[in-house]
């Protein structure tokens, strides 16, 4: 009921806007406007039959003038969603859906698009009379999809009133070359000052062509020193002795910042397919205090201009906490430490020295924390653009200030 409501109401917007368009058409001319919603609805299906090419692709066709309003196409999909199970990694594919047609009027296939180039999508008939069906034979080639797993869509233009562009979902999985157990790396939490490793087996699985593994990329991100390496193991500890495996450690540093880590690294290897994958690595640092936020933008800020509490330190379950050995790298720019009356929060204002030189900076805020016999030292990134303000868009001719206003409602009194 929603939805005939909804295409109720853009069935009448878009009749609204075309008889405002004949309107101004026909004072341009000097020719009489429509009368009544049926003249212009007349009005319309004379130009769609004087010049039927030049209806716009993927709306559905306007229901008779007079008589039986259900005499329209109505498309239905076997199956509503295509789901290709699983295919083999060096053929294509296929799968055929039809496409009934069960209302009162020819219905009429204008157009098939596929979400990639992976997929395909063929109709055997453009026309399909009422009662009558049509095939789609969906094709995928595996060969240009470097994953396992996919989910793409077949969107089918019709002259169908209510579902004029009417998606197939499409899912699929391939025939694996390879495993890689886990595909991503979560360590939890960790605590601050204690290192932290992890470990990912590869494994080839096909018999059509060696799997190797050729090189691990630098892992990405703001976080420096995690390491990742990789040996192959012995044909004695592999689960096929004549099928490649190799075991990949990644290892977090000691001196990492507390809150969340997050970085990425390629596995890249030989498979023809599939050359890369991406592995991602998080984390979520803890330790006797916090850092609120982890990374520091001031955004854009004004010479002279101050900005209070842009950054907090917090001690854990009130711990007291002592920051100490303050600097940060950009020219211009001033940090000022506040410490609360118990000493377990620090927060740190911001002050831009009115010679700072303009532009937009990125550098390293550091200090140290210090509670009882544990002390840590942080560094974490800070980004700002100094600059003026940016000047407010010029009132528009003829429009005053307070006509610009909101308008808020008024209680008499």
């Amino acid at each position: 009921m929603r939805q005939k409501r909804l295409l109720i109401g853009v069935i009448l917007c878009a009749v609204g806007a075309f008889m405002l368009y004949d309107a101004y058409t026909a004072s341009q001319n000097g020719t009489p406007a429509s009368s009544s919603p049926e003249d212009f609805l007349a009005k319309v299906h004379k130009r769609i039959a004087r010049d039927p090419d030049n209806v716009p692709e993927g709306v559905g066709d306007l229901p008779p003038m007079e008589g039986d309003q259900s005499l329209v196409a109505v498309i239905k999909l076997e199956p509503e969603q295509l789901d290709f199970g699983t295919i083999a990694n060096d053929k294509f594919a296929y799968r055929e859906v039809k496409i009934h047609n069960t209302g009162k009027a020819d219905l009429e296939i204008k157009d098939l698009q596929n979400s990639c180039g992976c997929t395909a999508s063929v109709v055997d008939k453009d026309i399909v009379a009422p009662g009558d069906f049509a095939t789609i034979r969906v094709s995928f080639n595996p060969k240009k999809l470097a994953g396992f797993e996919a989910k793409r869509t077949v969107t089918i233009l019709s002259n169908s009133k209510e579902n004029p562009r009417l998606v197939l979902p499409i899912t699929l999985k391939i025939d694996p070359e390879f495993s890689v157990t886990p595909d991503e790396l979560d360590f939890g939490d960790i605590q601050r000052g204690e290192a932290a490793l992890a470990t990912i087996v590869m494994r080839q699985l096909t018999d059509k062509q060696e799997i190797i593994l050729k090189k691990l990329t630098e892992p990405r991100g703001i976080v420096k020193n995690i390491g990742v390496s990789y040996s192959e193991r012995p044909k004695s500890e592999r689960a096929d002795p004549d099928k490649h495996e190799y075991e990949i450690v990644v290892s977090l540093p000691e001196n990492l910042s507390v809150g969340p880590l997050r970085s990425s690294f390629y596995m890249e290897t030989n498979c023809e397919r599939f050359p890369k994958l991406l592995i991602p690595i998080k984390a979520n640092v803890v330790s006797f205090y916090t850092v609120e936020p982890a990374r520091v933008s001031f955004g854009r800020i004004a010479p002279g201009a101050e900005k209070a509490s842009v950054l907090k330190v917090s001690g854990v379950d009130n711990a007291k906490i002592t920051v100490s050995d303050v600097s940060v790298d950009l020219e211009g720019i001033l940090l000022e430490m506040r410490a609360s009356a118990d000493s377990n929060v620090v927060e740190f204002d911001l002050k831009i020295d009115e010679n700072a030189p303009i532009g937009y900076k990125r550098g390293e805020l550091k200090f140290s924390i210090a509670s009882g016999d544990k002390k840590f030292s942080e560094t974490l990134s800070v980004t700002c653009s100094v600059g003026k303000p940016r000047p407010r868009s010029a009132a528009r001719p003829g429009i005053s200030p307070a006509a610009r206003q909101p308008v808020r409602s008024q209680q008499k009194s």
